[in-house]
């Protein structure tokens, strides 16, 4: 019997609000630490995965109604790969390609609201894809936590 190579070991299902934040990175620190990924990748991931989750809390439902957002962890074991998918039934939106990339060079006065958490996917995510299936938003971010 040979050992799986992919362990899809965490499910959560949050509701649109803000408050499920601490839920959220509760359970990513204990996913993290069971994986023993670096500090730096654990900072980058949860980031990007606290960004991304609260833009959907934030902006994705127009009706008002508790919804609920379903985040997915999976760790490969052979890449030592962190692969986190975000499935929400708001509206339809591409955060990837609908986000202008923000001016991080100007002054903070200055800069439009909005975009960081995107510029920080583009940075520190391997790989990132957004898909809209059966009236979902599904966006997958891939990040290699190295030994």
């Amino acid at each position: 019997m040979t050992a799986k190579s992919s362990l899809p070991d965490l499910q959560l299902v949050l509701k649109n609000d803000k408050f499920e934040l601490e839920r959220l990175t509760a359970a990513f620190d204990e996913f993290a630490e069971r994986h023993q990924v670096s500090d730096q990748a654990r900072f980058q991931l949860q980031l990007c995965l606290e960004e991304m989750v609260l833009n959907v809390i934030n902006y994705g439902f127009d009706d008002g109604a508790e919804h609920e957002i379903h985040v997915d962890f999976e760790f490969q074991i052979d890449s030592r790969t962190v692969t986190v998918n975000i499935l929400d039934d708001g509206r339809r939106f591409n955060p990837l390609i609908e986000v202008p990339v923000p001016d991080v060079e100007a002054k903070l006065e200055e800069r439009t609201v909005g975009g960081l958490g995107v510029h920080f996917v583009r940075t520190f995510m391997d790989d990132a894809d957004y898909r809209h299936e059966d009236g979902k938003n599904r966006l997958t971010l891939t990040k290699n936590v190295g030994k």
